[in-house]
């Protein structure tokens, strides 16, 4: 969604009308998120130190504007909403936002130096990082009655700097992606490379880009706010079963399928997608709790036996 965001951002400011065109600029992105990916933790850390001033640069400034438009604070908050969105629907909707990247917290938390270190990182990432942007895009969307991203920018006629501001953010969130998909390929393989794995996640990134995937963003996310939450669910129920006692020795973990966390895994996804279509409490909250119970029990259950 990222890529195609940054190919018809690209296309709009140089006023490029082929098809071809954004689609080339999708490709060499794409290879380039790849490339910082296949280098590995140190080469998307250099990107961070770069991208990170230009994504809070870029959100105080679109805020900023957002503000003047409106008339400050006061003329915000006297705005009415023309569409609406369900509670349940908008906080599975944020929550999908970051759930993919919780899930992967380990993947850099394992380089911190302390136990510590790692915890406050997640806390000032998730907590105040993400919420923060989740805060200034509600604002502008709000003042400029317009949500999609490229469409604001073209429409303020900030086309060539927020491609400059745009593609710095996307890079950094791309190259993570792409190596926490080779990450995760060579577990799920037991492969001792993942590199490959990196190129083949890339390869279908690149592939859905020009196909318009970036428009279906909000149902992406809404999905994800479904089908993510319930593996933490599962992952806490299980180490309070089995692990809360010291992690035991690897040659004792001999199973290839561990129906105890599957099946509760299904369970949270199923009552997370009916609470979300029938608005029913918190999705991604309901399902949660039914995985990390269903995993609790069980795990002590096999414990037992």
């Amino acid at each position: 969604m990222a890529v195609g965001s940054i190919g018809q951002m690209t296309a709009l400011a140089f006023g490029w009308e082929s098809a071809w065109a954004p689609a080339l600029v999708m490709i060499g992105v794409s290879a380039l998120m790849m490339l910082t990916a296949l280098y590995g933790y140190e080469g998307m850390y250099w990107v961070s130190l770069i991208s990170t001033p230009l994504i809070l640069v870029l959100a105080f400034w679109i805020t900023a504007l957002a503000l003047g438009e409106v008339g400050g604070w006061r003329g915000l908050f006297d705005i009415a909403p023309t569409t609406s969105m369900t509670w349940a629907a908008a906080v599975t909707t944020v929550v999908g936002t970051f759930a993919s990247a919780g899930t992967q917290a380990a993947n850099w938390t394992r380089f911190a130096r302390r136990g510590r270190d790692a915890v406050i990182a997640c806390g000032l990432g998730f907590v105040i990082g993400n919420g923060l942007m989740v805060f200034f895009g509600a604002v502008s969307a709000l003042a400029f009655g317009e949500g999609d991203f490229t469409t604001l920018l073209l429409s303020m006629g900030m086309i060539g700097w927020g491609l400059f501001f745009l593609f710095g953010n996307l890079w950094k969130s791309n190259a993570d992606a792409a190596y926490a998909f080779g990450v995760a390929g060579a577990e799920l393989a037991n492969a001792r490379r993942k590199g490959p794995f990196i190129i083949g996640g890339v390869a279908i990134g690149t592939v859905l880009a020009p196909l318009g995937v970036e428009g279906h963003i909000v149902g992406y996310l809404s999905l994800i706010g479904i089908l993510i939450p319930p593996v933490g669910g599962v992952l806490i129920g299980d180490w309070i079963a089995r692990w809360r006692g010291g992690r035991p020795a690897l040659s004792t973990l001999t199973e290839k399928v561990r129906w105890q966390a599957l099946v509760p895994y299904v369970a949270g996804c199923v009552v997370a997608w009916v609470s979300n279509e029938y608005a029913i409490g918190i999705a991604p909250l309901n399902g949660i709790v039914v995985a990390l119970v269903g995993a609790w029990v069980l795990g002590v259950r096999a414990g037992r036996r």
